[in-house]
């Protein structure tokens, strides 16, 4: 009975065994794909990859190899391309051991450095002994005061020292430029063997799974995000003072320590910043109450204190999140910059500085003096944003006719078309100067006694340049800011200037070359004679 069981047993678990499916893996090195975009962010990058490969019918395994172990992991996305039925299964991300680390190539920098120091040793020795020997002929004393020595004697001697020394002279030239030399090039080593890091010792492998209805070949699209790329924007700006025109140009200052080499990928400059949440908190609530001043208890000769505070309104700080010209592309919350140029962008840890774009455009040049604050007027000029894409913030340099003048900053973002006021340096040809001229008080009232201080002010402009200027000249006469506190002015009057509401008063004049120009501030502060005002 047993017996005639047993094949059937056999028979039965051999049905319901369960059916194995074998998956062939095929390894590709990441290095071996093409890299067809980076998208540069401020604190990261997002590279876009191709890669060609082939599968067998059924299910497959590719494992991309060799990235570096910065990759976010759950950034990895994959595609396919082909005409062939295939589709992507599963995508995992496994941390593992770097094939190949640049411990060789640190140890062949060090090895040339090592040589470039025994070579220092060497020439810093001939020199000492060529300085030794220059000193040695200087002191010596060729002949004594008792020897009788003859005229040609001494002039041979002289000739042979003058060419002894220029001999010595021109070694000690020769080894001081080459240490220099040779110093120079012992601080590139350095450098590079800096940026060469301590090597790696670990990488990250892609595996993505695909099932393919026959044996085929695609290409397989992969894209992910890794940090050590940052970017920041800054800007040029080129004045001509002559044509009255500007030149701007907007840069982008690329490092990287990715350990992806981006030249000649396209390259999207990005202002989005992918770690950043785009959700607003909540408002707090404001409330008010009356103030209690602190109250102070004595304990003997220690005192202890205990204050009551009212509560402030929640303060909320709203930053700004985040071009011949690159294609400009406005996402819902951010802007890009797609450049049109390949570029040389390696992982090397050195800022890279990318033009985006740059514009040419007419600017209003002013000349502005304060003559109660500097003895010279400023050259400003006021420039329209001609591009037409918002320039984030970011360090502003500002060239004056070839000459650097000041680095400046845009603090804010600055729309297409908005205006931006550039301080182009002092001119020292515009000279000003102001003077209290004359200051008295008096009281007045028979009853309700006033008193009234009376200030007069001269301010002097002087155009210095050999053509007219137009020049805005700005003082200021005080404000008050209580009722029983009145100020009079009697110069200038408002056809003479403009007085703002802050007490600013601004004269536009034009000078003709060497003119020399006189304003007057006169005013007069009445108040209460028994009140007693600060700010005078």
């Amino acid at each position: 009975m047993f017996r005639k069981s047993l094949p059937c047993l056999l028979l039965l678990q051999l049905l319901f065994m369960p059916v194995l499916s074998w998956s062939a893996t095929a390894v590709y090195p990441n290095a071996a794909a093409s890299t067809e975009e980076v998208v540069i962010y401020p604190d990261r990058a997002m590279l876009k990859k191709t890669l060609p490969v082939a599968v067998s019918k059924g299910e497959n395994i590719l494992e991309l190899t060799g990235l570096t172990p910065g990759i976010f992991d759950d950034s990895v996305q994959a595609g396919i391309r082909s005409g062939g039925k295939v589709r992507i299964v599963d995508i995992e991300v496994r941390r593992t051991a770097l094939l190949k680390t640049d411990q060789d190539r640190t140890k062949e920098v060090q090895a040339r450095i090592d040589k470039v120091d025994q070579e220092l040793i060497r020439q810093a020795n001939l020199l000492t002994v060529q300085k030794n020997s220059l000193d040695f002929l200087q002191r010596i004393t060729p002949f004594s005061q008792e020897q009788n020595t003859s005229f040609s004697t001494v002039r041979d001697y002289i000739i042979a020292m003058e060419q002894a020394t220029a001999d010595r002279l021109g070694k000690i030239a020769e080894l001081e430029q080459s240490i220099t030399d040779l110093n120079k090039k012992k601080v590139d080593l350095e450098k590079e063997k800096l940026n060469l890091g301590p090597g790696r010792e670990e990488s990250k492998s892609i595996l993505v799974t695909v099932f393919a209805d026959t044996a085929t070949s695609f290409n397989l699209d992969y894209s992910y995000f890794l940090n050590g790329v940052e970017w920041t924007p800054k800007y040029e700006v080129r004045a001509d003072s002559l044509s009255q025109r500007l030149e701007l140009n907007f840069f982008a200052i690329v490092r990287q320590t990715s350990g992806e080499d981006f030249s000649g990928s396209n390259i999207e400059i990005s202002t989005a910043r992918p770690a950043i949440s785009g959700e607003l908190p909540e408002l707090a609530p404001w409330r008010l109450d009356i103030y209690k001043p602190p109250v102070y208890q004595s304990y003997g000769r220690a005192k202890t204190m205990e204050i009551s505070e009212a509560p402030q309104a929640a303060m909320l700080s709203a930053p700004f999140d985040d071009i011949a010209a690159p294609a400009m592309r406005s996402e819902a919350t951010s802007t890009s910059y797609v450049l049109a140029q390949k570029i040389v962008l390696p992982s090397d840890n050195q800022p890279h500085k990318i033009l985006v774009s740059s514009s040419g455009a007419e600017g209003k040049f002013e000349y502005f003096a304060i003559p109660k604050l500097a003895k010279y007027a400023s050259l400003t000029a006021e420039l329209k944003n001609p591009f037409v894409f918002p320039l984030p913030e970011g360090e502003l340099n500002i060239f004056l006719d070839g000459r650097f003048v000041s680095t400046q900053r845009v603090e804010k973002p600055i729309l297409a078309g908005d205006e931006m006021r550039l301080t182009l340096g002092r001119d020292e040809t515009i000279f000003t100067s102001s003077k209290l001229q004359k200051q008295f008080t008096e009281r007045t009232g028979a009853f309700s006694k006033k008193v009234r201080k009376h200030y007069e002010y001269a301010a002097e402009i002087v155009n210095g340049k050999s053509r007219p200027i137009t020049v805005l000249v700005r003082e200021q006469v005080p404000v008050s800011a209580h009722e029983e506190i009145t100020v009079e002015i009697t110069s200038p009057t408002p056809k003479d200037a403009e007085i703002n509401s802050d007490g600013i008063i601004t004269w536009t004049l034009t000078l003709a070359p060497g003119e020399k120009r006189q304003l007057t501030t006169i005013f007069d502060v009445i108040y209460p004679e028994n009140q007693e005002v600060s700010g005078l």
